[in-house]
């Protein structure tokens, strides 16, 4: 994997036409990141900017050489020629592997923006740029991710993801398409806010009976705080399917212990 004179200083990437070298003097976030690195086996390319000219995606061809200036021919264009010439057609460079550029994709939206800390919330996000991608993820921060199964594509604008078990307490939400670089926030903030919360724990219910009309105000009292919860709603159902039966022809409300 090394090149011939032993170091990795003639090792080249090539994106398209452009090709890229090693170059020890960059920094990024006040360390080195050359460019192009060998390490634990793996070569190392940085992909370089690129104009997208309004398109979406990018599609180009990757290829990597060991040989330094030597990767692209330079030399005559033809055999009796004096000119001499870089001619980008005529390479060292592998082929067969192409690497997708694409625009930032823009969340605009999550739905429901908060979920119990148990996890199993789906979450529609909703922007643009959206695409298809095995390393479609999720995360919330470092430590909780949802992939695979959790993760779903839906279309350019739609992907909904489904929250793993998460500590209670706000997130900023972002969505990768490479595991890498993240797509934009929520309108000016920049940041998709998800709130975890603990489901409560319900201790008592004030009065247990109404008219079949509504309009009965319950007390309902709980163990954890649900102040600062958005959304929250009182849900009234059937105990069973029996009780449901029965309701449904007497027009009856169950009065639950």
């Amino acid at each position: 994997a090394l090149s011939p004179t032993g170091d990795n200083s003639k090792m080249r990437c090539k994106f398209a036409n452009t090709i890229v070298a090693p170059d020890p003097a960059v920094i990024i976030d006040g360390r080195v990141q050359d460019p192009v690195e060998f390490a634990g086996g793996k070569i190392l390319c940085t992909a370089p900017a690129v104009d997208m000219a309004g398109a979406a995606t990018k599609v180009v061809s990757v290829g990597v050489c060991m040989i330094g200036v030597d990767c692209v021919y330079t030399g005559p264009a033809a055999q009796a020629s004096t000119v001499i010439q870089t001619l980008p057609l005529i390479h060292h460079f592998t082929n067969n592997l192409v690497f997708q550029h694409y625009a930032i994709p823009m969340m605009q939206t999550i739905t429901p923006s908060l979920g119990p800390q148990g996890g199993g919330t789906s979450i529609t996000v909703r922007g643009i740029g959206f695409f298809d991608s095995p390393l479609l993820r999720c995360k919330y921060d470092l430590g909780h991710i949802s992939s695979g199964s959790n993760v779903r594509f839906v279309s350019t604008t739609e992907v909904v993801c489904v929250t793993p078990p998460i500590t209670r307490g706000e997130y900023g939400m972002e969505l990768t398409f490479n595991g890498q670089q993240y797509a934009g926030g929520c309108g000016n903030t920049g940041i998709c806010t998800f709130k975890s919360y603990e489901d409560p724990v319900i201790t008592g219910v004030s009065p247990k009976g109404g008219i079949t009309t509504g309009g009965t105000f319950l007390s309902i009292n709980v163990l954890s705080s649900v102040s600062g919860y958005l959304g929250l709603k009182c849900k009234f159902k059937a105990q069973r399917s029996t009780d449901a039966a029965r309701l449904a022809s007497e027009n009856l409300l169950l009065e639950t212990a």
